[in-house]
């Protein structure tokens, strides 16, 4: 994701989930939060971030908590959840082992920007 500033951390967990396009009974039961209304809650406001719940967040996003808490820096450098599950979908499919460390070898080149 590329840097993104939003003034209030709710306004960051909304945007997180936003961007996933998850509902916020969807993202309560991937965080095993109970119900949507702590979700609600912590989006406008009404509930504030504990360390658990900003752990959650970071883990789930793949964001930084620097950004969570203050919106500085960049939202986050890794891939996404659903963009690690498809290299490794596309990875374990490759059966030749020698093609496997070839399809690493170019991920890799493709992370530091020195493929061309």
């Amino acid at each position: 994701m590329e840097t993104k500033k939003v003034e209030t951390i709710g306004e960051r967990l909304k945007y997180l989930r936003v961007s996933r396009n998850l509902t916020q009974q969807e993202l309560a039961c991937k965080l095993n939060y109970g119900s949507r209304s702590m979700i609600s809650d912590l989006e406008i406001g009404r509930r504030f971030l504990n360390a658990q719940s900003a752990l959650d967040y970071a883990k789930e996003f793949g964001v930084t908590l620097d950004w969570l808490f203050y919106g500085t820096g960049v939202v986050s450098s890794a891939a996404s959840k659903s963009e690690i599950d498809e290299l490794l979908e596309v990875y374990f499919s490759i059966r030749d082992l020698r093609l496997r460390q070839i399809a690493v070898e170019q991920i890799r080149l493709l992370g530091n920007g020195t493929m061309r």
